[in-house]
């Protein structure tokens, strides 16, 4: 049988067995605390990430349609000068389409007149 010195040695044991389990488990919790802490960290700096990638799309996209808007309107200027220009060719060949009709009436009309005098000159040749 166990004397009281070694009952009370081995009480004294069980006690400190007792408070270190309880250090242990203290410590565990805490572990798991800044094991979540730190998730939740990482977490937060992901969304802060991606919150931060967001802006810098929407900044580009903005960028992207104001610069898509100042190409339609370069655009539209030019195909307004175009069609204007069209316009105006048009015009200018069909004047010039008429000028060699007249012309060429009048060339055929010299040249009637001039086979005409060819003969009067034949005619009077002979």
């Amino acid at each position: 049988a166990p004397t009281f010195a070694e009952l009370f040695e081995t009480n004294e044991l069980k006690a400190q067995i007792q408070e270190k389990d309880t250090v242990i488990l203290i410590l565990k919790e805490k572990i798991k605390s800044l094991c979540a802490d730190d998730k939740e960290r990482k977490e937060q700096s992901k969304v802060e990430d991606i919150e931060t990638q967001n802006l810098e799309l929407v900044h580009r996209v903005t960028n992207l349609s104001a610069e898509n808007n100042h190409l339609k309107q370069t655009y539209k200027q030019l195909f307004d000068s175009i069609k204007s220009s069209r316009v105006q060719t048009k015009e200018q060949c069909d004047d010039l389409i008429n000028k060699v009709n007249l012309k060429s009436v009048e060339v055929a009309d010299l040249n009637v007149s001039l086979q005409e005098k060819f003969l009067v000159i034949t005619a009077l040749k002979e």
